[in-house]
């Protein structure tokens, strides 16, 4: 490395230190910039502007505001839903146990006739 110094003229040596120095500087500010650059992305905002002003938000508001609406009542209507087939389980069982009653009491009162005519008359 010292014999490429030794090759510029000393006069010339002091304008090759500057520009080297110049020559970093520049090198290291590109570099500061690609590196802003290439770091996370950032969200990108877009404001709305109609004829140079902020444009009325309010429709997308009101939007918002029925779309919530609308799911709390969806939820409201599941629940209700939810209870409504809870009641008909509940009433599926116990019709179910009638007719399991009924049809054992049709067994008891057809054994009952059967053992009566079985009986010899008296």
């Amino acid at each position: 490395m010292l014999d490429f110094l030794e090759s510029i003229p000393a006069e010339w040596r002091p304008l090759a230190l500057m520009v080297f120095v110049i020559g970093g500087g520049v090198s290291a500010v590109l570099t500061y910039h690609r590196g802003k650059k290439a770091g996370p992305e950032q969200p990108k905002v877009q404001e709305f502007y109609a004829a140079g002003q902020l444009a009325d938000m309010g429709p997308v508001k009101e939007l918002v505001e029925t779309a919530g609406l609308l799911v709390q009542q969806q939820v409201r209507t599941n629940i209700h839903l939810e209870a409504t087939a809870a009641a008909l389980t509940r009433f599926a069982n116990i019709y179910e146990h009638q007719v399991e009653d009924a049809e054992r009491e049709k067994e008891i009162a057809d054994e009952v006739d059967r053992r009566l005519r079985q009986q010899p008359p008296k």
